[in-house]
């Protein structure tokens, strides 16, 4: 307030980093890729049959295959990555802030500046590099504070698979937090105990 010279003529708000319309579960990973679609969208169709929804993917591929299985499902989702070109990103991200098309299945390049309130669900088809940046995405659902459900697909290849991406880097140390996270397998109080710590 002092940098911005604001004077005294303002209010201060604080809130908690706690967000208890999100429900946090974590998911055994099946083995087989054509499974784990499979379960996705039993959860989705149980659960948000006709809510938006984003599920974060491990690469631009991964993302490809999970948006093209879904529809087999009945599901209306579409990829969203690097290589979609600009004009179908538009088109993604219109359709699906208006409902038309009800999954984004997504790299973490999708979410920067998405502002949908009605996100009823996100699910991480893989591991995010940190437990900051896997709260950042999963907090795009229920900006509307109504209840949404934050999923966690995990198996423990996924480790091993995200230390060859970021081995070397600075978030190499940062992302055991994400790991013992995920080795948890807690329920939506343990979740949040573990990742508000």
């Amino acid at each position: 307030c002092n940098i911005l010279g604001l004077g005294t003529n303002y209010q201060f708000f604080r809130s908690s980093a706690n967000r208890p319309n999100l429900k946090y579960s974590i998911k055994v990973k099946p083995d087989k890729p054509d499974d784990i679609v499979e379960a996705m969208a039993d959860f989705i169709q149980e659960h948000h049959p006709r809510n938006a929804g984003i599920i974060y993917c491990f690469s631009k591929r991964e993302a490809n295959n999970v948006a093209e299985k879904l529809t087999n499902f009945g599901i209306t989702a579409k990829a969203y990555h690097a290589e979609v070109s600009t004009t179908a990103k538009d088109s993604i991200h219109r359709s699906w802030m208006n409902n038309r098309t009800q999954v984004v299945v997504a790299t973490i390049a999708f979410g920067l500046g998405i502002n949908k309130p009605d996100v009823r669900f996100v699910i991480h088809h893989s591991l995010s590099k940190t437990l900051e940046a896997y709260y950042q995405e999963s907090g795009r659902a229920g900006r509307d504070g109504k209840e949404a459900d934050c999923v966690l697909y995990y198996s423990p290849k996924d480790v091993c698979r995200t230390l060859g991406m970021i081995h070397g880097e600075r978030s190499e140390v940062s992302f055991w937090s994400m790991a013992r996270y995920a080795q948890t397998h807690g329920d939506d109080s343990v979740c949040k105990r573990f990742i508000l710590s």
